[in-house]
C-alpha cells in the first residue's frame, strides 16, 4: 500500500482568497470612514475660523471705536472697517471702507 505524503504548512487557495476578501472589505470600510472624518474637520476648521475671526474684528471695533462689517456670501466672508469720518464712522458700509479680511474657504 501506498502512503501518500501530504505537505503540511502553507496556505490553501481558498484560505487566501477569503483573507484577501476581509482585507478588502475591511480597507473600504476604512476609506469611508477617512473621508467621512476629513469632510467633519473640515467643516469644523471653517466655523472655528469664523468664530476666531468674529472675536478678532469684535475686539478691533470696540479698541478702534469704530463699525466693522461682516459680509457673509455662499462660498466667502469679508470683514470690513467703517472708515468713514465721523466719531464713529457712518455707519454704512460703502466702497470707501477698508476690508480687513477676506476668506474664501467656505466649500
Amino acid at each position: 500500500m501506498k502512503k501518500r505524503h501530504l505537505k503540511v504548512g502553507g496556505f490553501s487557495l481558498i484560505e487566501l482568497i477569503i483573507v484577501i476578501g476581509i482585507i478588502t472589505t475591511l480597507l473600504g470600510c476604512a476609506t469611508i470612514a477617512f473621508s467621512t472624518w476629513i469632510k467633519k474637520h473640515d467643516v469644523e476648521y471653517q466655523v472655528k475660523t469664523l468664530h476666531a475671526d468674529l472675536l478678532k474684528t469684535r475686539a478691533e471695533a470696540m479698541n478702534k471705536n469704530r463699525d466693522h462689517f461682516v459680509v457673509l456670501n455662499e462660498k466667502n466672508y469679508s470683514i470690513i472697517a467703517d472708515t468713514d469720518p465721523g466719531p464713529f464712522g457712518d455707519g454704512v458700509m460703502s466702497d470707501a471702507d477698508e476690508v480687513i479680511r477676506h476668506e474664501t474657504e467656505f466649500q
